[in-house]
């Protein structure tokens, strides 16, 4: 799951149902996991190197898994090594994307350029965009340390935002915290696809 302190969604709820009077617990955690998962597609700053693949001699294709509850959006970098140069600690060289296709949920195909001719331990290293599942339950610390303002902001303006009427009562309906909130939201989104465009997207601190 990388070195990254795995963070609960439940840890924001009790906040967030105090500007949310009335609204289930069960709602509002749903739509901060579609505030997340909108955040990630939007801005793609959710990434992750993968644990280091094993190379098989002649083979092509790979499964690529991640720890995390997410799914992989697509790859972003892969690096291939000798045997020699994965004992030694090399990092191995940026492989050109037309070298390799990846087909979602996890499969990375090789061209045939690149096929192994021998088995190396750990000879292939991926880096991924993430999104997480619909029924994820939590997400690294750093993300969530630098995003929660966001999550949160994008979670009220969407429940505030419900209309309310005597039918349909929506205790938690209110306009004007909803425009207020999506402004936040986007100013908040801004600064976050602004990161992303610098490479700045781990905990780690600058992409490599």
């Amino acid at each position: 799951m990388g070195p990254f302190t795995p963070v609960r969604y439940d840890q924001l709820l009790d906040e967030l149902y105090l500007h949310l009077p009335g609204c289930s617990k069960t709602l509002i955690k749903g739509t901060l996991i579609k505030a997340l998962r909108v955040l990630c597609d939007r801005t793609e700053a959710w990434t992750e190197t993968l644990a280091p693949v094993d190379l098989v001699a002649e083979q092509l294709d790979y499964t690529l898994t991640t720890d995390w509850q997410a799914y992989i959006k697509r790859v972003i970098q892969v690096r291939k090594m000798s045997a020699d140069e994965a004992a030694a600690g090399f990092d191995g060289s940026i492989t050109a994307p037309q070298f390799y296709d990846f087909t979602p949920p996890g499969t990375l195909t090789l061209n045939q350029q690149l096929i192994p001719r021998e088995n190396v331990t750990g000879g292939m290293i991926v880096k991924v965009v993430l999104s997480p599942l619909w029924n994820a339950v939590e997400i690294p610390d750093w993300l969530f340390n630098r995003w929660a303002q966001g999550i949160v902001a994008r979670t009220l303006f969407e429940l505030k935002a419900m209309k309310s009427s005597a039918s349909s009562p929506v205790p938690w309906s209110d306009p004007d915290g909803a425009a207020f909130y999506r402004t936040e939201y986007n100013q908040l989104l801004g600064e976050i696809m602004g990161d992303t465009a610098r490479g700045y997207t781990t905990g780690g601190g600058l992409r490599a």
